[in-house]
């Protein structure tokens, strides 16, 4: 498997999104439905020390944080991987374009 489909990667994203809209955790447990005492375990799936997640809790991180759950799995890393692989743009040789 993949380094960037690892599920502790998944945490991250969570905590990165989370962050990224302002959220607390205990913001995120309200919409997620949560009651206050499971702020621990969003604690635990950010630091990826509880990776016990099915997809319907997937499901419903992603729809939390307006999110879609490929990009939990993925987005963190492929974001850099696609950026690494694109290929460098050429530039038209100066001498070529003068003859044209």
């Amino acid at each position: 498997m993949p380094e960037n489909t690892k599920i502790e990667h998944v945490g991250e994203a969570i905590k990165a999104r989370r962050t990224v809209l302002g959220l607390t955790q205990t913001e995120l447990c309200k919409r997620l439905g949560w009651n206050q005492k499971s702020i621990s375990t969003i604690s635990q799936i950010e630091n990826g020390s509880n990776t016990n997640l099915t997809l319907e809790s997937l499901r419903r991180f992603a729809q939390a944080l307006d999110f879609s759950v490929s990009d939990l799995v993925h987005g963190l890393s492929t974001d850099l991987q696609v950026q690494e692989a694109a290929p460098t743009a050429v530039r038209p040789d100066p001498e070529t374009q003068a003859s044209a």
